[in-house]
Formats: C-alpha cells, structure tokens, sequence
C-alpha cells in the first residue's frame, strides 16, 4: 500500500522543540545572543538589522497611524515580532516593483495611492533576505532530537514510502540517512550539481524519497548540497570519500528557498520539480498522513496541492494538537468526509 507522510512545523517541534513560524522571530534573538558570546560581529548585525526592520514596520504601520479598532479605540500593539512572515511578503511586495492602488470614494471617484518603501534601494533588499535566511539556517540546522518520539515513527516507514514536507530542516533525512533506507544524492528527486565522490559504503539507490517544498537548510544557491556544518562535522557522517570540508565557516547562509511569504516565487525549476513529483505522490497514494501541518494562509499553494489531487476517498489521518479544528479545514479543503485523528505523533505511532 502506497503511502505519503505530510510534515509540517508541527512535526518538527514534536520531536525536537523546533519553532513554528510565529516562534521562529524570537528564536533569532536567542541566536543573536549566542552569536554574540562566540564573538561572531558579522552575524550579529545580521540579526540587528532584522530587529530594526521589523520595527520599522511596527512603527510604520502600527504606532505611527495608531489603527482606530471598530469600537473608536486606538491600538497601538501588534504581532510583527512574532510574525516573520510580514517582514518577507513585503520584502517581496518591494522587489516586485511600484507599489500602487487605486481608491474609489463613496461616490465613485478615483484616485492613486501609493506607498513609500522602507528600504532605501533594492539592493537593500536582497542584504535583507539573505540575513532572514541565515538566522532560519542558524535557527533550525542542529537541533536535539527527542528520539523516543523521532525513531518509533521513522520505523514504521517501508519502502515506497514518500514524505512531502514543508520543513527546512534536516531531521527526518538525516535519521532515515542513518537508518539506511534513504541517500542523499537520489532520495530529494533532484538533480544536484557537481556531486562530490560517495563512499562505496553508501552507493545504493533510497527506498524512502523526501520532496521539500520550501527546499532546505543544506541546498545551496546554485543547487549544489552541503554537506558540512559550520564547525567542519559531517551533516551525512561517513557519505562522502572526503570526509573534511577543510574549514570552519563564520558567514552568511543562503539557497534556492522559498521564503514564509503571502507571495510564492515559483520561479526556480528544481523547486517546481519538487512540488511537481509532490503532486505525483499523492495522486498514487492509497493513504495520506498529514503530520504538523496547520495550513496556514502563506501558504496557499498547499491547498491547491491538497484539493486538487483526488484525496476524498482516500484514507486520511491528521497528527496535531489542534486535531479537532484542523480536521474540519481539511474536510473543506479534500471533500474527505472520514479523516482520523490524532493529538500526537505517539499516539498515532501506538495505533497503527
């Protein structure tokens, strides 16, 4: 029986304390001060230039105009510093061009409005998304695993088995990299460059295959992988016949991602072609297993992926703490009138 595992932040935090997104801001400030006592200057002003803009949209959008609620109160609180998303959609608000609309009054006169950037040129722009990635990279690239929960279910996957996930980290190939069911240079579907030389020891084709839809920690600009991390250690230990990078790294991180955005740029093609199979691997799967995926409305595309790809009369089960509520958004979402549920990846491992 064919099956495909749907993982999202909620997988990642259940088996590693990982941040969902609106966690993920406050993270980077947890980094910032790590990097502060490793007296890495570089990346702390990375970090401080994201504080600043996030900021800067809070006082722009909120304190300065102090919002009039429904009730003629003012509100002067926000969640932009919970809320990455707002900072990366109008990053790429900016860098798709003028920003402009129309305003119609009541009696039906026009009028253009725009709005003034807060980035000085565009080049500010791509600084800032390249800072954003690097504290996601520093934020997510090593985290402790809590393997009770981790292996139980990782055991369960069989050979044909597929995973689509919108998770940049690197938890789930790593573990199945060390159970021997899954290799880096086939397992993602994606044609990398320059593929350095594998140890004999690991020259065999994967049983399990991970598409990421939001691409990944260890996949480079250029769609080359990493293979090390910043301290020299090997993130596929034993893979390669060159078993050193040669040096440690105290700079930027940044690859073919795609961002938390209202405004998805499907314009890389290795990343097409992952959502492209992603599509495949539903369609033939008997049976659905939505881990950690909460939908949420940056991410649309999913619900074209989910609604498009024949699901409602499939066999579906939901793995959240918020089984209950989400189980209704995806009966709307499927047509799936008969999806199971359950409020913790243990709880499903026990029953199946």
């Amino acid at each position: 029986m064919a099956r495909c595992f749907v993982l999202g932040a909620g997988f990642s935090k259940a088996v590693s304390n990982l941040p969902v997104m609106k966690e993920l801001a406050d993270a980077f400030w947890d980094i910032r001060s790590r990097e502060d006592r490793l007296g890495h200057c570089n990346r702390v002003r990375w970090g401080d230039r994201i504080q600043y803009y996030l900021q800067c949209l809070e006082y722009e959008f909120f304190e300065k105009p102090c919002v009039n609620t429904e009730d003629g109160e003012t509100y002067r609180e926000c969640n932009f510093q919970e809320n990455l998303e707002a900072l990366v959609s109008f990053i790429d608000l900016n860098a798709s061009g003028k920003i402009e609309a129309t305003v119609t009054d009541k009696n039906g006169r026009t009028s253009s409005y725009s709005k003034g950037s807060l980035f000085w040129n565009f080049t500010d722009l791509d600084e800032l998304r390249s800072c954003i990635e690097t504290y996601i990279y520093l934020t997510l690239i090593r985290p402790k695993v809590k393997k009770y929960a981790l292996v139980p279910f990782l055991q369960k996957m069989e050979s044909g088995d597929e995973i689509i996930t919108f998770n940049y980290d690197l938890i789930v190939e790593r573990a199945i990299f060390q159970m021997g069911i899954w290799k880096p240079r086939d397992g993602y579907g994606v044609d990398f460059k320059d593929f350095p030389p594998i140890d004999d020891s690991h020259d065999i084709e994967s049983r399990v295959m991970i598409h990421k839809l939001h691409g990944s920690l260890n996949w480079k600009s250029d769609f080359s992988l990493r293979f090390f991390y910043d301290d020299n250690e090997p993130i596929f230990p034993g893979y390669l016949r060159d078993r050193s990078s040669g040096h440690q790294y105290q700079g930027k991180h940044s690859g073919n991602w795609m961002l938390p955005s209202f405004i998805k740029r499907f314009t890389v093609p290795e990343l097409i072609g992952c959502w492209d199979r992603a599509f495949r691997a539903m369609k033939d799967a008997d049976e659905i297993v939505i881990i950690g995926y909460s939908l949420p409305k940056e991410d649309s595309a999913a619900c074209l992926l989910l609604g498009t790809t024949a699901l409602s009369e499939k066999r579906m089960t939901l793995v959240d703490p918020n089984a209950d509520k989400l189980q209704r958004k995806y009966r709307t979402i499927t047509s799936n009138r008969y999806i199971d549920k359950y409020c913790r990846v243990e709880d499903f491992v026990n029953a199946s």
